[in-house]
């Protein structure tokens, strides 16, 4: 059996197995290789280039194994669709960009409590970071905090509330945790990230730019 071990660009898997179904001779050189992921079995076409060294009437789809290892290792030039790398919102400090990236990748996979856990994280990242000062309060004391001193507003506090509650039963496993409960958390999640540090550091931003601007006609 032909194989080639990539990561996948649907369920983020590195060193994923894929399985050819098919290949495609395109040019003297080049084959294209439609194949299946073994974790999550969706399909993409991974170009390849045998050696200059090989001959042109190398089959490709006749090559067992990995076809990107070994002494006739093919070169991948291209996979469609490419990766998609998960990304936070802009300016999420990196710490806390790494456990929302985290809930991504495993709701991807299908991994819908594990990214409950992750995006409930985030959000304890977070207000760890805007309130720094009691390293003690639960979540709990520090979304009140936040909400009574005027950094979150009531919309901003009712999504953290909810972000905190549905966490907790993905971790407690107290309630059916599915995908439209994971993703509706994402975007809490997202939202959140995004009031709290991308629209802060963009209103600086233009500050800043606005004074330069000031300055210079003056």
């Amino acid at each position: 059996m032909s194989i080639i071990v990539i990561t996948c660009p649907h369920c983020s898997a590195e060193k994923m197995t894929f399985d050819v179904i098919s290949c495609y001779h395109f040019s003297d050189y080049q084959w294209h290789v439609f194949c299946r992921c073994r974790g999550c079995n969706d399909t993409l076409i991974a170009k390849v280039q045998l050696h200059r060294s090989a001959s042109q009437q190398t089959r490709v789809d006749l090559i067992q194994g990995n076809l990107l290892s070994g002494p006739r290792g093919l070169r991948l030039l291209e996979v469609i669709p490419p990766e998609q790398k998960p990304t936070a919102p802009q300016h999420t400090p990196s710490r806390i960009a790494d456990h929302f990236i985290e809930g991504l990748r495993v709701l991807k996979i299908g991994a819908y409590p594990s990214a409950g856990n992750s995006f409930r994280r985030t959000l304890e990242k977070a207000c760890q970071h805007l309130d720094p000062d009691d390293p003690k309060s639960t979540l709990f004391e520090r979304i009140k905090k936040l909400y009574k001193t005027g950094i979150l507003t009531q919309s901003i506090y009712d999504w953290a509330e909810i972000i905190r509650k549905w966490g907790n039963w993905a971790s407690h496993g107290d309630h059916d945790f599915t995908e439209s409960t994971a993703k509706e958390l994402q975007r809490f999640t997202e939202c959140f990230l995004v009031y709290v540090f991308t629209l802060p550091q963009q209103v600086k931003d233009a500050r800043e730019a606005s004074t330069v601007q000031d300055n210079a006609e003056t």
